[in-house]
């Protein structure tokens, strides 16, 4: 097990390097000493199977289904034809008995991942270099945003399917169980807010609805505007309604031009005009990010 490869993108919280490359799409060319250190790893054991750990998105739907992704599958394609030779047969049946494996932990919130063939990621020259590669990408579950019971389905689907590939017993599951699992589909916003209306110095005022992604939405933190206007119709994984309620933007939201866009933090005062009086806004210097004001 190789459980930190690269540190320094690891300290950010993001996958590229102190070179700023993603290491994970360094496979081709070798540029980082990270990949170089992987690939070096790879050649001195030259692995029958491999197993690549991964995050993805938290608001990607299984399929067309109103259903969020929990575990994400995905047997490398290791050529643009996406043929099926032994080493990623194999790999397919390991990822049929991973299905039966993390199924009682997470029911029918399994996806396959996208098996385009990317000449560039480790997890598909893997398969080309000889490994029968699985692909495991943890989504997100209702009340887990620190992945815990991830986490748990992980260990669980992966010494399972260690104890299969010791004992040779992946080889009686049917690779069609996974090739009939649905793709990840659609990506939802992950809030929306409806009915209040906006309010900034110098504009009118705005009855509008907005849509908020995270950056680290199992937190719900580092909320970004992601469009604003008639929402009706969108769909998020939560709804917020402020019906009546004023929306007054920070300084972190406005712009150089006191506007506001897409892109921008989500910072906004949520005010009331009680007993039908207007509300008065005065900007002096920077305001708090969140708060009620009566």
């Amino acid at each position: 097990m190789i459980p930190m490869l690269n540190p320094d993108g690891a300290e950010r919280f993001q996958r590229r390097n102190a070179q700023g490359i993603d290491v994970n799409r360094d496979a081709r060319r070798l540029q980082t000493p990270e990949g170089q250190l992987l690939k070096a790893v790879r050649d001195e054991l030259d692995p029958d199977f491999g197993f690549n750990l991964h995050d993805q998105s938290a608001a990607v739907r299984v399929g067309q289904s109103d259903r969020g992704v929990a575990i994400a599958l995905l047997a490398p394609a290791f050529n643009e034809a996406r043929d099926v030779d032994e080493k990623r047969r194999r790999a397919m049946q390991v990822a049929t008995l991973l299905i039966e494996a993390v199924n009682p932990l997470v029911g029918d919130h399994i996806a396959k991942y996208d098996d385009t063939f990317n000449p560039r990621a480790f997890g598909d020259l893997m398969g080309a270099w000889g490994a029968s590669t699985v692909l495991i990408e943890a989504g997100a579950w209702e009340g887990d945003p620190q992945k815990q019971h991830l986490r748990m389905t992980n260990f669980v689907g992966i010494l399972i399917a260690l104890d299969a590939i010791a004992t040779g017993r992946y080889a009686q599951y049917d690779p069609g169980v996974y090739e009939s699992l649905e793709y990840n589909g659609r990506r939802v916003t992950d809030l929306l807010i409806v009915g209040g209306t906006i309010v900034i110095p110098g504009i009118p005022p705005l009855e509008a609805d907005l849509l908020v992604n995270y950056d680290m939405p199992l937190l719900q933190q580092e909320a970004v505007i992601a469009d604003i206007g008639d929402m009706g119709r969108s769909e998020a994984q939560d709804t917020l309604d402020v019906s009546g309620l004023y929306l007054i933007p920070t300084g972190k939201a406005l712009g150089e031009d006191g506007g506001l866009n897409t892109g921008a933090p989500a910072h906004f005062i949520v005010a009331e005009d009680r007993e039908g009086r207007r509300v008065r806004f005065v900007f002096e210097g920077q305001m708090p990010d969140v708060g009620r004001e009566e």
